[in-house]
């Protein structure tokens, strides 16, 4: 899943079998209920741009103190960005998927 995979990658899915790309999905979930394999998880350090809420009170707050601090959010809309394209773009997740078909 996902947009834009490079050249390589795209003749690299089409020689392995068993693997097949499928570009945007509309949903994640749906698509990965007709696998028989999917590699999923976070990685890298998540916590640089987000944020655990256990409760109620932590969200209210959480929010308040974003309202509050707009060019803090404008810095973690940063870090979120710099944290997908680090750990969760072609390359990263290539090599993934790759590593758990050997």
């Amino acid at each position: 899943m996902g947009a834009g995979p490079t050249g390589e990658l795209q003749s690299l899915m089409a020689s392995t079998s068993g693997v097949k790309y499928l570009g945007e999905v509309d949903s994640i979930p749906d698509a990965l209920t007709a696998a028989s394999i999917a590699v999923n998880r976070l990685m890298g350090d998540y916590r640089r741009c987000m944020r655990v809420i256990d409760s109620g009170e932590s969200w209210v707050s959480s929010i308040i103190e974003q309202m509050n601090d707009p060019q803090r959010v404008r810095e973690n809309g940063q870090n979120a960005r710099d944290w997908v394209i680090d750990c969760h773009s072609w390359g990263p997740s290539a090599k993934i998927a790759i590593d758990s078909l050997q």
